[in-house]
């Protein structure tokens, strides 16, 4: 902890390593396709949250390396990208499941900003823990509702599909409903 007391900078840089290093070992590479919705959303709720609490002065990022809208670059590429992509490639189908998995994942991403609050690299000035848990809470389950569209088909089909044509397959009367009985 000495060494991210005394270089600001290690702990965006650090994150940033171990983030995408868990990224490497857990990632299924079969559904990386899945990825692309939760990851960049996660991205895009980020630097609402973050831009807008920075300016309203609840919190402060302390020497970002690189800022992006008062953030730091290393923080939303890193954990960020790479926590909503492992998210929505692991979000389980049963709601007390998806409920489980929120607070897992709003509990892990709490303990990162707590880690970073106690290294000095973010600073609290109008803000509190449980505001900060009560987004975490609210961002996991937007999550929750962008991976779900996913899975229940209306959001994007596997790979060269021509979402038109599954839409007209899936919405088409079958031969049973439309025989007219002899």
């Amino acid at each position: 902890m000495r060494l991210l007391e005394e270089n600001e900078k290690v702990p965006w840089i650090l994150l940033f390593l171990l983030s995408w290093l868990l990224f490497a070992l857990l990632a299924d590479r079969r559904r990386l396709g899945v990825v692309w919705w939760t990851g960049p959303t996660a991205v895009v709720l980020q630097l609402l949250v973050d831009t807008c609490a920075i300016e309203s002065g609840y919190y402060r990022i302390e020497d970002p390396v690189v800022s992006l809208y008062g953030s730091s670059l290393f923080f939303t590429c890193g954990p960020v990208l790479s926590m909503g992509a492992l998210f929505g490639m692991y979000l389980p189908r049963g709601p007390l499941a998806r409920t489980i998995n929120v607070l897992v994942w709003a509990g892990i991403f709490c303990a990162m900003e707590y880690l970073l609050l106690g290294c000095g690299a973010l600073v609290y000035l109008n803000w509190s823990k449980a505001a900060s848990t009560a987004i975490d809470l609210m961002v996991f389950t937007v999550l929750t509702w962008i991976g779900g569209l996913r899975d229940d088909g209306e959001f994007c089909q596997p790979t060269g599909t021509d979402n038109r044509v599954a839409f007209r397959r899936q919405n088409s009367p079958s031969e049973e409903r439309t025989r007219v009985p002899a």
